[in-house]
């Protein structure tokens, strides 16, 4: 009997997956987890060189050419937002997630004294 297993599809790209992931035109960044092991991770999202032109989409929002996003990922805005083309304004995910969370730390410490103050009084 044959294995179960079966190979994910490869991307039209030109590459065949050696740059981009899968081979469908996205360069994702690499990120190392707490157990020392590099994954893909969303930030510093790039585009390949080697996707053909003719088959990427005219993003209108931003005036570029992107390829559509892989089966199984989120929205183009959500690809965008990791694109390191916008890191540092507005449309940058990775700094609004940095500065949410800076944001929610800092309430939660005003908080915790606060409920410390009103407990012990």
């Amino acid at each position: 009997m044959g294995s179960m297993e079966t190979e994910e599809p490869i991307g039209p790209c030109l590459c065949h997956g050696k740059i981009c992931n899968r081979g469908f035109g996205w360069i994702m960044g690499k990120i190392q987890d707490l157990a020392g092991d590099y994954h893909s991770g969303l930030h510093n999202v790039e585009v390949c060189d080697m996707f053909p032109q003719h088959l990427k989409e005219w993003d209108v929002e931003d005036g570029i050419f992107l390829p559509p996003t892989p089966p199984g990922i989120m929205s183009i805005d959500t690809m965008k937002g990791f694109m390191k083309i916008f890191r540092g304004t507005g449309r940058d995910l990775q700094g609004t997630k940095d500065s949410t969370i800076k944001r929610s730390m800092r309430e939660g410490e005003k908080m915790g004294s606060d409920k410390w103050r009103s407990e012990n009084v």
